[in-house]
């Protein structure tokens, strides 16, 4: 019985002094690379089909506190509306980051304060309607102002464990990550995907805006999702750049009765009845507000406590319902 003896391969053929190289090996035939183009064309279309439902999801808990992003456009202030209807929500938070500047509107406060004044006029009633004003920071703003909520839920005593986010198109799914991360595991976080009316989102990619949007929120997903640690998940990061809720020093309170428009953000509710459960009264060593708060049915407040002359100490800060 004879056995088969094994040839050794062929040393590869050189030329040039070893520049090139001649090497056997398998490659593609034509039915391989008519499948490599079907999986291609696959994996495109079901890209361009289903990342923006992906990104722009909706799954709302409708618990009592519905977070609106302040930097979300005017025309979504209609759908946050029909949300606060449908869900029954005790209280609605605008949260807008601000920039360290004198000028109302350079630094971003004039837009939080319009957005409240137009959910107001959207029906949404003053005295459940809250604008917060964190600071801006340079990287992960989404996650500091998720901070900056739970910092001043956590002030006002509250006994809840979930809040919706309602955000705008494809940073829906990102916002409830960087949401959940900072709020902890004790919490649960739903979330809205308003629409986004400057681009299709089922024809995304037929406008320069949806695709920046959505190409742009699928990489800011990517690293919020596999490279962003939350200071309590590493230890090296935390010692480079800590992260601690708002203090009163890093957050801007607010003096009511000096806020801009302030006839038009006026509420009926008075001191004494039942749309006011207590007073944050006059800041200094005992303040309690952490970030820079605007308490519509407060303005009345402040002009009773200026009155009485209670109201030397410039700032009055009004606590949740």
């Amino acid at each position: 019985m004879s056995r088969s003896i094994p040839v050794a391969p062929e040393p590869p053929l050189r030329r040039w002094g070893g520049l090139l190289v001649r090497r056997s090996g398998w490659k593609l035939s034509l039915g391989g690379w008519l499948l490599l183009l079907a999986l291609m064309v696959g994996f495109a279309g079901g890209f361009l089909l289903g990342i923006h439902p992906f990104l722009a999801v909706t799954h709302p808990l409708r618990g009592p506190i519905l977070v609106v992003e302040g930097w979300s456009p005017n025309f979504a202030m209609p759908q946050v509306a029909a949300e606060y209807a449908a869900g029954g929500y005790q209280q609605v938070l605008v949260v807008r980051g601000i920039y360290e500047t004198g000028d109302v509107y350079d630094s971003g406060r004039y837009s939080g304060e319009y957005l409240t004044n137009l959910l107001a006029q959207q029906g949404i009633p003053r005295e459940r309607l809250t604008a917060l004003f964190p600071p801006v920071v340079r990287r992960d703003r989404t996650y500091h102002s998720a901070l900056a909520v739970k910092a001043w839920l956590a002030q006002q005593g509250l006994a809840v464990d979930s809040l919706d986010v309602a955000t705008v198109g494809a940073h829906a799914r990102r916002s409830r990550l960087l949401y959940q991360k900072a709020m902890g595991k004790e919490w649960r976080v739903g979330i809205i995907a308003l629409e986004d009316k400057q681009y299709d989102p089922r024809h995304w990619w037929r406008s320069s805006e949806g695709v920046r949007e959505v190409l742009g929120e699928s990489i800011a997903y990517i690293y919020a999702r596999c490279f962003f640690r939350a200071p309590n998940e590493s230890g090296s990061r935390a010692k480079a750049e800590p992260s601690r809720p708002p203090t009163s020093q890093s957050c801007q309170q607010t003096e009511l009765h000096n806020l801009p428009n302030a006839d038009r953000m006026h509420s009926a509710v008075s001191p004494g009845s039942s749309g006011l459960t207590k007073t944050a009264a006059v800041t200094g060593a005992r303040a309690l507000a952490r970030c820079r708060v605007i308490w519509p049915a407060g303005i009345e407040a402040a002009s009773t406590l200026r009155s009485s002359g209670k109201g030397k100490s410039a700032t009055v800060l009004v606590d949740l319902l």
